[in-house]
């Protein structure tokens, strides 16, 4: 027995030959979805869930939000665009950050320096526990920068999107080729600080309980229950086991 599971760890160190014994391939992204199905079996592209308890849809009509303010979920690290965050506070906005920093501490430090009444960084919180804290504000942000096009190029769809979705609030981000569910009270992509600024301000002006509704929709078809009940229906061979309105 030890020696058949050693034989099979040595297996499963070469990506064809540990494919070939499997009946399901199940991919996190469609870049590697590329890779591993060049072994010759389909890739199914699974995107990962949220645990989030998703907010009424009374709570967007009725909760209070800051003005002219957007709010970051996630590690502030060396994606962080802080020329773009600069360029938002010098033209009045209020940013917040929250999650745990990395590598940016002097960066935040020079920003709470110029900006002390409009910028602010929150401590980590768990997912779970941010959709409250992210529902305060009017406009949820991605502001990512890259060092080449081949990183920009990777991200697909952020995990905290569905958290985003969770607190029933817009999205813009940074530009992003292969961005999922890009469309108006969804997602806003921007190329530039002056059209990431635009789509703020336009984010702002569309939305609705309408597209709150849309987003509270998508953010329930996406939790991690939803994706084992993929894999169960992937491992049992399901026709169709994937939502290709989610997640394309």
């Amino acid at each position: 027995m030890a020696g058949s599971l050693f034989a099979r760890k040595i297996i499963l160190r070469d990506q064809a030959r540990a494919i070939a014994l499997c009946d399901r391939v199940v991919s996190v992204s469609e870049v590697i979805a590329r890779k591993l199905s060049q072994h010759g079996k389909p890739v199914h592209v699974m995107y990962p869930g949220h645990n989030c308890e998703v907010l009424p849809l009374d709570h967007f009509s009725n909760s209070e939000r800051l003005e002219r303010s957007v709010c970051f979920f996630g590690y502030i690290d060396w994606r962080i665009d802080f020329d773009l965050l600069t360029f938002l506070l010098n033209n009045g906005w209020y940013v917040a950050l929250i999650g745990p920093v990395i590598g940016t501490a002097h960066l935040i430090a020079g920003l709470q320096e110029r900006f002390p009444e409009r910028f602010d960084v929150l401590p980590a919180v768990a997912a779970e526990q941010a959709v409250d804290l992210l529902a305060r504000y009017e406009v949820l942000i991605v502001p990512y920068h890259y060092r080449t096009a081949e990183q920009a190029a990777v991200m697909e769809l952020p995990n905290k999107m569905f958290v985003y979705f969770s607190a029933l609030r817009p999205v813009v981000t940074t530009w992003m080729p292969n961005l999922k569910l890009v469309e108006s009270g969804l997602i806003y992509r921007a190329a530039t600080h002056d059209e990431f600024l635009s789509l703020c301000l336009r984010a702002i002006e569309e939305d609705s309980a309408a597209y709150a509704a849309r987003r509270r929709r998508v953010s329930q078809e996406n939790t991690w229950e939803t994706r084992r009940s993929t894999l169960r229906a992937l491992i049992e061979g399901a026709d169709s086991p994937l939502l290709p309105e989610v997640v394309s």
